[in-house]
């Protein structure tokens, strides 16, 4: 259900340029070490107790063309868009992490040089955060503010 509802994002020429890895704990487990292995130390707090781990990555270039994508990111993360919507209708949560080296996901993988991993995603039911570091209990809704830029500020004057 996750990957149907990115599958339905919008793209330029249908052309789709999403792509996901995918490693369950359980049954895929060395790559999911694999993905880990590849996070930053902080994430790698939120990633180890998740059941799922997903790497997000946009084709470099359009599939029916010899020519790059410039939109590719932006139409990963439509489709990221619509799987994180999904996650929340099954009740699971999932946290976006940029803090990855690129380089070691690359090698660890071996990825193409054609893809280009975005962003890494943890999936899974959220935890108690009793259980989280202070620092990290400092970012939780239940212990402190969720503040966001006044809407004003999302706009460019002209």
């Amino acid at each position: 259900m996750l990957f149907e509802a990115a599958r339905w994002a919008p793209s330029a020429f249908n052309n789709q340029p999403w792509r996901f890895i995918f490693a369950d704990k359980k049954n895929k487990s060395e790559l999911f070490d694999k993905i880990f292995d590849s996070l930053v130390p902080q994430n790698q707090v939120w990633a180890k107790n998740a059941p799922l781990l997903v790497v997000n990555i946009a084709l470099k270039k359009y599939e029916t063309k010899d020519s790059e994508n410039p939109n590719a990111a932006f139409e990963l993360g439509m489709a990221v868009g619509n799987l994180l919507g999904q996650a929340t209708a099954m009740g699971l949560h999932a946290r976006q992490m940029a803090g990855f080296s690129k380089e070691k996901l690359i090698q660890n993988l071996m990825l193409p040089e054609k893809y280009n991993p975005i962003t890494v995603m943890a999936v899974g039911y959220r935890g108690k955060p009793k259980h989280l570091s202070e620092n990290l209990k400092k970012m939780e809704p239940e212990f402190a503010e969720r503040t966001r830029k006044p809407l004003i500020d999302l706009f460019i004057p002209n």
